[in-house]
């Protein structure tokens, strides 16, 4: 319960089933972390990476663990209409998330001169895939005035 509880802080409720969503790139191990003591602990996760396989891997490990295992979500962040339908499939399947643990991105080698596309696609996905899934979830977050 610790990693829940530092998350909800002092507000979690007795008997509240926690839903939450990770979404992570391949060299993220700290979200595959996060998802497995977010299970161990009772939430159902859903997690979201281009590499599905990476993710049924996790899936089994987390099984093997004995926590739930965690739906999967084959998406690709560049996309600029993925979040939205995350959350529709997300929000259709569970009726509400409770966490959203934005982890997706990552870095690569450039240089400074590097052409504006190569900027253009580190930006998209560290900082508009992140901004782009808040948004998508903030709403349902804000009606139910809870949520992480």
């Amino acid at each position: 319960m610790q990693a829940m509880q530092k998350m909800m802080g002092d507000m979690k409720m007795p008997g509240f089933d926690w839903e939450a969503i990770m979404a992570a790139n391949r060299r993220n191990m700290e979200a595959f972390a996060q998802a497995n003591q977010l299970a161990a602990e009772g939430a159902q996760t859903i997690v979201v990476s281009r590499r599905t396989a990476l993710l049924e891997t996790l899936a089994d490990e987390i099984v093997k663990a004995g926590g739930l295992r965690p739906y999967i979500i084959g998406a690709d962040l560049y996309d600029r209409a993925t979040p939205e339908r995350i959350r529709d499939e997300v929000i259709g399947r569970f009726g509400h998330i409770d966490i959203l643990v934005n982890n997706a991105g990552g870095s690569r080698s450039t240089t400074v001169d590097a052409p504006d596309e190569v900027w253009d696609e580190s930006f998209a996905i560290n900082f508009t895939a992140v901004r782009k899934m808040t948004i998508a979830f903030l709403p349902a977050m804000q009606a139910r005035k809870w949520g992480r």
